[in-house]
C-alpha cells in the first residue's frame, strides 16, 4: 500500500507542479534497484485510468487479502500508457517501448503484467 500511495502522491505532485512523469524505463530501473536491496521480486503492471480491468487488478493489489502478501513479495510499478486526452497528463513516456521488452509479441494489451527478479528475469506474466 505505501508504494501505491507513493506512485499516486508522485504523480499528482507532478500534476500539480507542472513536471513531467517519470519514463517507464527509469521507474522499472529504479524499481529493480529497490527489489536488489529489499530482496524482493517486481511486479510491473501496464495499465490506462479508462480501462475497467486494469482497475480490477490495481483493485486487488490493495485488496484486504492480499495487500499484505504483495507488500512483503514485491516492489509494485504502475505504468500508465494508452490514456485518453484528458489523462495524457499522467502517462509514462516509454510504456509502450518497456512493454514490448517485456513481452515482443504483444499486441499492446492492458492490463498486463509482469513478475520480474531484480536480476530483470521474467517469472511470470499476463
Amino acid at each position: 500500500m505505501k508504494t501505491l500511495i507513493f506512485a499516486f502522491s508522485f504523480l499528482w505532485m507532478l500534476k500539480t507542479t507542472g513536471q513531467q512523469v517519470p519514463a517507464a524505463r527509469a521507474v522499472i530501473d529504479s524499481a529493480y534497484a529497490r527489489a536488489a536491496i529489499e530482496k524482493k521480486n517486481v511486479f510491473v503492471l501496464f495499465t490506462a485510468t479508462w480501462c475497467g480491468p486494469c482497475k480490477e487488478l490495481k483493485r486487488s493489489l490493495t485488496d484486504v487479502y492480499n495487500k499484505q502478501y504483495f507488500e512483503e513479495n514485491y516492489i509494485i510499478v504502475i505504468l500508465h500508457g494508452d490514456e485518453l486526452a484528458a489523462n495524457k497528463h499522467i502517462e509514462n513516456p516509454e510504456t509502450d517501448s518497456a512493454r514490448k521488452e517485456l513481452r515482443p509479441d504483444s499486441l499492446n494489451f492492458i492490463p498486463y503484467w509482469a513478475i520480474l527478479t531484480p536480476k530483470r528475469k521474467k517469472l511470470a506474466e499476463g
